[in-house]
């Protein structure tokens, strides 16, 4: 049932978590994530989505005055008994692992393989239907947090999927990134502002915007690939 779904258990645990931190902790942490990823506005179709992004990040890796995240501070702070359900889902949280994974078909298995480990992890999917599931098909790539849960690995609601026209480009991305020794978070945020260009400029082909150089470009809404002069270098670039 939709109630007992751990789907919609984490998505109230993630909300109920969010109201805990001061709205200005809030407000900075989303100018952050916006700064990094990309701003979503409320009229962009994608806005919902970027918005469960952000709650995960919030409670996953937002760090309180404590040196701990949200997820983890509840956690300490729960001592009854009664909250042993919960508990479960806030020791989930707390060992989260943001990453960018791509879907195998193995056998009638789908697995996922992570892109800067290689990786594969055998997922549990739940039997209420998610909304995301039926997008799973072989070869997509997403950004996403996986989950230790229930003597099995879910993942958390809040994926961004990356156009299935650009998965040669972001594993290319990838191996590129990972042979320089670029940081995991900021190829991520990186692979998630080309994702934001390309909503933006849904007419042009994704393999414009999915550069390895691209990386380090914080303009969303002008066109990057008629600015070849101002497009970001590559900070250890000779």
């Amino acid at each position: 049932m939709r109630e007992s779904s751990p789907h919609f258990a984490f998505e109230r645990a993630i909300e109920g978590l969010a109201k805990t931190i001061p709205g200005e902790e809030v407000l900075a942490a989303r100018a952050s994530f916006e700064r990094r990823t990309g701003a979503a506005f409320p009229s962009d179709p994608f806005y919902e989505e970027r918005t469960r992004a952000f709650l995960e990040e919030l409670v996953c890796e937002h760090l309180l005055p404590s040196g701990e995240t949200p997820a983890q501070a509840t956690l300490r702070q729960s001592v009854r008994q009664e909250d042993a359900i919960d508990r479960e889902v806030l020791v989930a949280l707390g060992r989260a692992e943001r990453g960018l994974f791509q879907v195998e078909e193995r056998g009638g298995k789908r697995l996922l393989r992570c892109l800067f480990g290689n990786v594969r992890y055998d997922i549990t999917m739940d039997s209420g239907g998610l909304d995301w599931t039926g997008r799973l098909g072989g070869g997509e790539i997403f950004d996403g947090r996986l989950v230790p849960f229930a003597s099995g690995l879910r993942l958390l609601p809040g994926l961004i999927f990356h156009p299935p026209q650009a998965v040669a480009c972001v594993v290319e991305i990838v191996k590129q990134a990972k042979e320089r020794r670029v940081a995991r978070r900021d190829v991520l945020d990186g692979l998630l502002r080309m994702r934001m260009r390309h909503d933006r400029f849904p007419g042009v082909h994704p393999k414009h915007f999915y550069r390895f150089e691209a990386l380090w470009d914080l303009e969303i809404r002008s066109a990057s690939w008629r600015r070849h002069g101002k497009v970001l270098a590559w900070p250890g670039a000779q």
